[in-house]
């Protein structure tokens, strides 16, 4: 087969052609094989930051989880005392935390609303700020319109002589909240329902009358009494609880521990029947849809509402919170308490009493499980969801005793609950949790089990994790056999037994011997006397100690009962890493960054400058390029910032956290000395800084002493530092307040001050008292130095009296070499004769004519004449 020429040569062309392609191709691909590679290398540097940024945020969740576990369990003792500690393993006070609580479940502190902030001025500044149209629905039954007692309120009459015993509490009162909200926005809500219930009543009378005119002014704080609200499941009271890191600087942080939002829970309420609030009484008597309408809320009122009729037949009649007919269970919790709608739910809290034996207990366990790690771990804990009395294991018995007949058995709630839904497949029935340590240590101790007890007593109430109860008992009395908890329970178990049987706390049950025989209330104190089996009554009652249960006083027309509730809901919230403050940390590392690259940079030009001269430079003056050049190139603000974050340092415990046999503590790492002498030697920036604002008074005296003062203020906060270190203290001072009252809490349970404000003071008035003292003894044992030879304009402060000028002076005429002049902000170069200096100080450039010098003295050629009224402005 023949190919022409031009064929051939157009298939070499194709050829080559194809080849370039290829070429180009095997290029791009090569670029881009290397772009992969940049791509994955960057993808590989990016995964080291996000697992470094990992480790940090798990570092600081661990150490927020920590702390916060220790302030959970010592507000819980309500302590007001600081505790300076040192932060070591053998004196630590913090809390020693179990491995495997790493996630610390933060509780709602309800009780605050009805212990702590209870006091007349807390109460009475927040009902002032309350939106005026949410004030009916705060939880209180009203005995009183008036504080003298004129008209009384109460629903029934048996509630209106129980109300005689709660003069003391404002919050009976309704005069107390009309006085502190705003009248016109309670009015715009509320005026109808106002003159129907009380208005039109007070109008027929003159003191009435002038009890309406005067409502509007409010009475002095100090005039109030004290403002305790009832206990409700109807809305959640939002809390949110922080504590605050406090730095070197006094500055405090705040970190949260919990947060929720106060929310209404109407559909899942169980407590309105007891009294459905002061809101839906006015809302009833607006219209007729109730037996209440259009009718009066005054007991002396002859249209009284509850005049010939109970609030409870108001509920079957007229709402949906008694379904008719009436289940058994409320009959019968009726006859036993009294009618709904009259009952009191009275929020009990913990005696002082109790929380000191708390506190004592919280040490001694903390104590032996430092002692004993081995022992503390090999505890066996279990969880017994639905535990009965031994009395009652016969009986078949209801839920909840707020809830209707949801079906009888032997193993249901012993109480009630604040999140009680009555709801038999959303209700959370009732269980003892005993998968905590504490728990058992503490109802070991305190039950006064040991080794010449029967056990089956202990165990009987739980049958059916009988095995497991023993197990946990054996394992805790192993630990306890190498200790003796005698003195402990000698000392406290009296005190404490006195304070719960005081109280007359019981557990309470509905239920019935048979499906036939009728419904009884069945309740027994949590406490017997000094019954061994009761072991379960002290987990409870530990819990509520520490804040996981409540204690109610349900008070009636016919009897009342005080109740021990079951476990609340716990809630775990993750730490929000964007609290953690590092806008300025990261604006005083730039700062430190920006200062070590600048004097860097000067003293590489400064260097040039030495080379280009040849030497002929005055070599004292390079010690000054801090002292002088910093000052000039950076400027005072940022040399301030980057001593301060020096004494910072110094003044800043260095506190981590460590891990050993399952436990967690902080402790202190002291620095090497080399980096305290380090650190120490940035204070000597202050040092400087201070130098230059006292030259204008110290003159040419500064250059005798800067250098020792330097020396001074260095080794002195070198040993200050390593002699003395800071330690951190830990103030527990529960602060709270009210954001929205019966809704919305704040509290600041503790600070924890890793810096000393009194060190960082400390150190700045060491620089300036050695200042002082130096120049003083500087005057006293030196004599006067001559003045400064030159008093040129382009000298600063610092260089005219720091720099040394002796050498330096020919024919009446300063120079100064170039080196030295960068170090002073003069930037120069020669030529023709002629000297170009850029002054960096005034950002102005000086045209210099070099004078007539002595030509063997050769040095004075390189160097520049410092005669101002021989020099040009050329800006």
């Amino acid at each position: 087969m023949f190919v022409s020429v031009d064929t051939a040569a157009i298939l070499r062309d194709e050829v080559a052609a194809l080849r370039e392609q290829l070429d180009r191709k095997t290029t791009e691909c090569t670029e881009l094989k290397c772009e992969i590679n940049v791509l994955q290398q960057e993808v590989v540097d990016q995964s080291i930051e996000i697992k470094n940024l990992n480790l940090k945020i798990c570092s600081l969740e661990s150490t927020h989880n920590d702390t916060v576990l220790l302030l959970n369990d010592e507000m819980c003792t309500l302590r007001r005392e600081k505790l300076d500690q040192e932060v070591s393993k053998h004196d630590l006070k913090m809390k020693l935390v179990d491995e495997r609580k790493k996630n610390a479940q933060t509780k709602i502190c309800l009780h605050m609303q009805y212990t702590q902030l209870t006091s007349l001025i807390t109460a009475i500044v927040a009902l002032r700020k309350l939106d005026a149209c949410e004030a009916p629905w705060l939880f209180t039954q009203y005995c009183y319109l008036d504080f003298h007692k004129k008209w009384e309120m109460a629903n029934s009459a048996k509630r209106q002589q129980r109300c005689f015993n709660m003069t003391t509490n404002a919050a009976v009162f309704l005069e107390a909240t009309l006085r502190n909200i705003d009248w016109d926005t309670f009015t715009h809500c509320w005026g109808d329902a106002f003159d129907i219930g009380f208005g039109n009543g007070l109008r027929q009378s003159t003191l009435g009358i002038n009890f309406l005119q005067n409502l509007r002014s409010k009475l002095s704080v100090a005039n109030e009494l004290n403002y305790t609200l009832q206990w409700q499941n109807y809305k959640y009271i939002g809390a949110i609880n922080t504590y605050t890191i406090t730095n070197a600087y006094g500055v405090s942080y705040p970190f949260t521990i919990s947060a929720t939002k106060g929310a209404y829970r109407w559909s899942d309420e169980s407590s309105l029947k007891m009294y459905w609030s002061f809101g839906n009484d006015l809302k009833s008597i607006v219209g007729n849809s109730t037996l209440m309408g259009g009718k009066s809320l005054l007991r002396s009122s002859g249209q009284f509402a509850l005049a010939n009729a109970s609030l409870y037949m108001v509920y079957v009649k007229s709402t949906s919170l008694i379904k008719s007919p009436t289940d058994p269970i409320y009959t019968t919790e009726q006859s036993f308490l009294g009618p709904f709608g009259s009952i009191d739910m009275i929020y009990v809290g913990v005696p002082h009493e109790v929380q000191e034996v708390l506190r004592y207990f919280l040490h001694f366990a903390q104590q032996v499980r430092q002692q004993e790690p081995d022992l503390y771990n090999n505890i066996t804990t279990f969880n017994y969801p639905t535990p009965v009395l031994q009395t009652w294991l016969e009986d078949n018995v209801s839920d909840s005793s707020l809830c209707p007949i949801s079906g009888f058995n032997s193993l249901s709630d012993l109480s009630f609950n604040f999140d009680t839904v009555c709801d038999p497949i959303l209700h959370r029935p009732n269980s003892i949790e005993i998968s905590k340590v504490h728990n058992m240590l503490f109802a070991t101790i305190f039950a006064n089990l040991n080794d010449t007890v029967d056990l089956d007593d202990a165990c009987s109430e739980v049958l059916s994790v009988f095995d497991n109860c023993q197990l946990a008992l054996n394992s805790t009395l192993d630990l306890l056999n190498k200790y003796s908890t005698r003195e402990l329970y000698g000392i406290w178990a009296t005190q404490l037994y006195e304070s719960v049987r005081n109280l007359n706390i019981q557990w309470m049950q509905l239920g019935h011997y048979s499906f036939t025989s009728p419904i009884y209330v069945y309740h027994e104190p949590v406490l017997s006397n000094f019954n061994n089996s009761d072991i379960l009554a002290w987990h409870a009652l530990y819990d509520w100690m520490i804040g996981v249960r409540e204690v109610v006083s349900f008070q009636g027309d016919n009897g009342n009962i005080t109740l021990l509730g079951n476990t609340m809901n716990t809630y775990a919230q993750p730490v929000d890493v964007s609290q953690l403050p590092t806008v300025f940390a990261l604006f005083a590392q730039r700062g430190v960054q920006y200062v070590t690259y600048v004097i860097i940079a000067l003293a590489s030009i400064t260097s040039a400058y030495i080379s280009f001269s040849r030497g002929h430079v005055e070599g004292m003056n390079l010690f000054k390029v801090s002292s002088v050049g910093g000052i000039i190139w950076i400027g005072r603000p940022l040399i301030l910032v980057r001593s301060l974050t020096a004494l910072c340092l110094l003044s800043t415990a260095n506190v981590v956290l460590e891990m050993k046999n399952g436990m967690s503590y902080f402790t202190t790492i002291s620095e090497q000395w080399y980096t305290t002498c380090l650190a120490a030697n940035e204070v000597t920036w202050l040092v400087g800084i201070v130098n230059d604002l006292f030259i204008v008074y110290t003159n040419e005296w500064t250059h005798k002493y800067a250098f020792i003062n330097s020396i001074i203020v260095w080794v002195t906060s070198a040993c200050l530092a390593t002699l003395v270190p800071v330690q951190p203290t830990i103030t527990i001072d529960s602060k709270c307040q009210v954001d929205t009252l019966d809704f919305q809490v704040r509290c600041n349970l503790g600070d924890v001050a890793i810096g000393s404000l009194f060190r960082l003071l400390l150190l700045c008035g060491i620089v300036i008292a050695s200042n002082c003292l130096c120049y003083i003894a500087t005057r006293r044992l030196l004599k006067k130095p001559n003045k400064a030879i030159s008093s040129s304009f382009l000298l600063c402060g610092s260089a005219r009296y720091l720099f040394k000028q002796d050498k330096w002076k020919c024919s009446g005429v300063f120079y100064l070499d170039t080196a030295s002049a960068v170090v002073n902000g003069l930037i120069s170069f020669r030529h023709r004769g002629t000297w170009y200096v850029f002054d960096v100080k005034t950002w102005r450039l000086h045209k210099i004519e070099q004078t007539l010098i002595n030509m063997m003295q050769i040095e004075f050629k390189r160097v520049i004449p410092l005669v101002d009224n021989n020099s040009k402005d050329l800006q």
